[in-house]
């Protein structure tokens, strides 16, 4: 036997000493993604290399493993250092905790003799720290001096990231949770928390999520630890909601009498303030009146005038909606008084929000605009998708109000009826509600006398259709997979239609302007915009202004797609002209945490302004669409550009 653990003995052993009753070799091998026999293997040569250290592994066949130490300092050594390697994922962890903890500068070389790797491996660990904490929320600065280092003295800030560290690293395919060996207080302090805050939810009648229950749990354990190291929370919050005010003060109260330690109002209201946020949008009855009861503040007037904003857009009634107002006045309070806790801080979950629903970012970005020039602060990107998701849903209840019975679909057939009672049958079966089909019509009779009402026809035959002005998707007889992703675009598209009505039905009669660029070398972000808003003033296409405007737009979130495009653009500011620039970039650059090869700019004229929404929402599903099927790569000139996106607008 070496004189060292591997990584994965190392876990293993961590998993033990975090466990109170017995763990079986399963649960252990799940974890790790390794056989069982693997974790026998590893779990005889931790017997034989703790026997001298007088540290026992108890194995009962058929119940798992318990160890047996009352040495909690010597059983972290050996999870975390004792000269044994740490992974690279482990390493930066652990310095990410170090650092915050610490008050005061580390040292670099200190750092480096902790974790038993060279100066230039934490140099390369701190980049990766700053990126992830530094660029992105909570944008946490990294305070570089000499040969130390150390995080801006936010207690938000610090809390928000420990917060997340924690949660990442628990199992919730577990049903212990599989408890880590540096936890924020002991376990049994963990599970004193656990135990009273479970109990209160009940008593109480709030609902969590397994996530925000675990994030909430750790939240007060956080909290219990900073007290003690004499960080406490200098602020105070709206204080939540009674029913939440009513579990922090019982779960809080419980700690205090166990632990000795003080939380005050301060550290109440805010998690308490917590606990609302984070259960209102499954719990919360906005319906007994907290938009009547909160509705004289500041932002009671905001939340109003941009909703009668969007309305004049949408033909919508959201200004006379008291829940809609009431979530939205919620997550902005909660934001005024608490911005680095809770909110929407999944990156994946974000990213499919901002690429599906295109226009609740606008409306949220709108609301950020208004608050911004109202209060000197906008918000922070987790609560702007946090109204994005309210605004989202409030869109799909709209959209389906205004659809009724579905998308009248007319269906054009050749075939025999029971073909053609097939056929429908399938489109049925796939898009539900969505699609309102009417038919089938004879081939003669749609070439002759059109589709009636229907506003997207699908033929079985290819035909000269009399009505140019609806999309039509031209199938073989049935339908299969890629003519169920033509149709699913255009019943997409025309949703949109239905929601923003315009002037015309096509979006890209809207946009003469097309033009391609390249970009010629390799450039950032930054760099590009710079350089496109150069190229669109020295063409007169667009003045300072709207430059600006795209400056402004893109640093409340980033316009780029997961599909590997970015699509900059002002809000309520108008250009000379509309249409669309295109640069190839000769490399993917990173805009906002998604690389794109394809930069495109929107500009809209006066008069193309009235119909954004649209145009802007529209674009954002062609382009997906054909970046997807990768026909935009070959794209050279303006010219090519705007027939590929007709074609596709009309024919999907």
């Amino acid at each position: 036997m070496g004189d060292k653990l591997t990584v994965r003995q190392r876990q293993i052993l961590g998993i033990l000493n975090s466990q109170k009753e017995r763990v079986s070799g399963r649960e252990i091998a799940e974890y790790l993604g390794v056989t069982d026999r693997t974790i026998r293997t590893d779990i005889q040569v931790l017997i034989d290399y703790l026997q001298p250290l007088n540290v026992e592994i108890d194995a009962v066949r058929g119940r798992g493993y318990l160890l047996k130490s009352a040495d909690v300092s010597l059983m972290q050594s050996l999870v975390y250092q004792a000269d044994a390697l740490l992974t690279p994922e482990d390493r930066i962890r652990t310095l990410t905790m170090i650092l915050l903890e610490s008050a005061d500068p580390v040292q670099i070389d200190d750092l480096a003799e902790e974790c038993y790797v060279s100066c230039s491996t934490i140099e390369h660990d701190l980049k990766v720290i700053a990126f992830e904490y530094e660029r992105e929320q909570p944008h946490i600065r990294m305070i570089r001096k000499k040969n130390t280092v150390m995080l801006e003295a936010d207690e938000w800030k610090r809390r928000y990231v420990m917060n997340l560290l924690y949660v990442r690293r628990w199992n919730f395919n577990y049903e212990a949770g599989i408890l880590m060996a540096d936890l924020p207080v002991s376990n049994a302090e963990i599970g004193l928390i656990e135990e009273t805050l479970t109990r209160a939810q009940a008593e109480c009648g709030i609902g969590l999520t397994e996530y925000d229950h675990v994030s909430f749990l750790f939240s007060i354990a956080i909290a219990l630890r900073r007290i003690r190291m004499g960080f406490p929370v200098g602020t105070s919050s709206a204080g939540g909601t009674k029913a939440s005010r009513q579990v922090v003060d019982e779960v809080l109260d419980e700690c205090e009498r166990k632990t000795g330690e003080t939380f005050s109002t301060e550290e109440r209201s805010v998690l308490s303030d917590e606990l609302a946020h984070r259960q209102y949008g499954g719990q919360w009855q906005f319906e007994g009146g907290f938009w009547e009861k909160t509705g004289d503040n500041e932002y009671a007037d905001l939340i109003g005038n941009v909703l009668l904003e969007m309305d004049a857009e949408l033909h919508s009634d959201f200004a006379e909606n008291d829940v809609l107002k009431s979530e939205l006045l919620y997550i902005l309070l909660t934001q005024a008084h608490n911005p680095y806790h809770a909110g929407l801080r999944d990156e994946y979950v974000t990213r499919r929000v901002r690429t599906e629903n295109p226009d609740a970012v606008e409306m949220a970005c709108l609301f950020e605009e208004v608050i911004r020039k109202k209060t000197g602060a906008g918000l922070t990107e987790n609560y702007l998708f946090e109204l994005v998701t309210c605004l989202a849903a409030a869109i799909v209840r709209l959209s389906e109000k205004k659809r009724g019975e579905g998308i009248p679909t007319a269906v054009i057939s050749h075939m025999t009826m029971g073909a053609t009672i097939a056929l429908m049958s399938q489109i049925r079966s796939f898009f539900g509600s969505r699609v309102c089909l009417t038919g089938p019509l004879p081939v003669y009779q749609a070439a002759r006398e059109g589709c009636g009402e229907a506003a997207l026809a699908v033929a079985t035959t290819k035909m000269k259709p009399y009505d140019e002005s609806i999309p039509y998707l031209t199938i073989s007889r049935m339908m299969d997979k890629k003519n169920f992703e033509r149709m699913n675009f255009l019943v997409s598209m025309e949703t949109y239609r239905q929601l923003y009505p315009g002037t015309t039905r096509w979006v890209t009669d809207l946009l003469p302007h097309m033009e391609v660029i390249d970009c010629g070398a390799e450039k950032s972000r930054g760099e590009i915009l710079h350089f496109l808003k150069c190229r669109l003033m020295e063409e007169g296409i667009a003045g300072e202004e709207f430059c600006e405007a795209v400056t402004v737009r893109e640093k409340q979130t980033s316009t780029a797609f997961r599909e590997g495009f970015a699509l900059p653009h002002a809000m309520n500011c108008a250009a000379g002209t509309s249409g669309i620039l295109l640069m190839q970039l000769p490399c993917p650059a990173d805009w906002g945490g998604i690389m794109v090869d394809q930069v495109f700019v929107l500009f809209l004229g006066k008069e193309q302004l009235r119909e954004e929404m649209r145009i802007y929402c529209c674009l954002v599903y062609l382009l997906r669409r054909l970046k997807a099927q990768k026909l935009l790569d070959g794209i050279r000139d303006g010219g090519e550009l705007r027939d590929l996106l007709a074609v596709t607008e009309k024919r999907g």
